[in-house]
């Protein structure tokens, strides 16, 4: 049967489709972060990758003058102490909610006088921090 057909509402080909919907919305996002913090994985899936910072090294130095090195009542001599720290970190966030981490460190102190009172030492630690409220309870 002959006859003319016409595109009903629903048909209208000047709605946005799924594509442009999808576009919009990355258009969206894409000004807040820059593109090396961006990952597209699909035509209408975006993934924003937040940067992290995993492992930190860390070298203090420090100087110390002491009015009384041996800590002694009668006998009472000045001396400088020169201090180094050497120390690598781990952390991590897991869940976006609690932080884990490792650390070690070596540190030494030095006396400009009396060397007999030098020292050195290693430290380490591992622990986790998980919010609690407007407080954070640690571990380690």
């Amino acid at each position: 049967m002959p006859g003319i057909a016409y595109p009903s509402l629903a048909q209208n080909s000047a709605a946005p489709s799924i594509q442009q919907n999808a576009e919009k919305q990355i258009e969206a996002i894409t000004p807040q972060l820059p593109p090396q913090e961006r990952i597209l994985t699909g035509e209408n899936d975006i993934v924003i990758l937040m940067p992290r910072k995993f492992f930190t090294a860390k070298l203090d130095s420090g100087f110390t003058y002491l009015t009384n090195a041996y800590s002694s009542d009668n006998n009472k001599k000045h001396d400088s102490v020169f201090n180094e720290n050497l120390s690598l970190k781990f952390q991590t966030l897991i869940a976006e909610k609690y932080t884990v981490f490792a650390d070690a460190g070596a540190f030494a102190a030095r006396h400009a006088l009396f060397t007999e009172l030098n020292y050195d030492g290693i430290a380490g630690n591992i622990g986790v921090r998980v919010p609690a409220g407007p407080w954070t309870i640690g571990m380690g």
